[in-house]
């Protein structure tokens, strides 16, 4: 498998859309892409998989530790020749993401499933059906 690398650029049209977010992406709007196989085809050719920036730090923080990730702004292709207020759009997210990356994750608690009255999944035998049914009666005779 190639190694992946990532570039970063002004959208030049609106049809991509944020492989994590799910939104499009504007045109001109800033954008990294990470570059890696093309699963659709055998020819050994690369595939762009575009993100906006925001979302793909935080899917940075979720690959596993194997994945090649972005370190440093060298590690972004056509990062000289965004805008200076671009430049440090990049930068600041990078920053943020590079603070987050070493911290551990919370681990998430699971949730204990809520069981109703009664244990939620006994049998019910005719036997607890008829005393159940006999003490409905019972006690509607005894206020009646």
């Amino acid at each position: 498998m190639a190694d992946r690398s990532f570039v970063v650029e002004r959208a030049s049209n609106g049809r991509s859309k944020c492989k994590k977010s799910k939104e499009k992406i504007a045109k001109g709007e800033l954008r990294i892409g990470s570059i890696g196989p093309n699963p659709f085809k055998d020819d050994g050719s690369l595939m762009t998989t575009w993100y906006k920036v925001s979302p793909f730090f935080q899917m940075q923080l979720r690959q596993r530790k194997t994945t090649k990730k972005v370190e440093s702004i060298d590690d972004l292709q056509h990062f000289e020749e965004l805008s200076s207020e671009d430049q440090k759009t990049v930068q600041d997210a990078l920053e943020d993401f590079l603070s987050q990356k070493d911290q551990p994750k919370p681990k998430e608690k699971k949730k204990k499933k809520k069981r109703g009255r009664g244990g939620g999944g006994g049998t019910v035998t005719a036997s607890t059906a008829r005393e159940g049914r006999l003490g409905d009666k019972a006690t509607a005779r005894q206020r009646g």
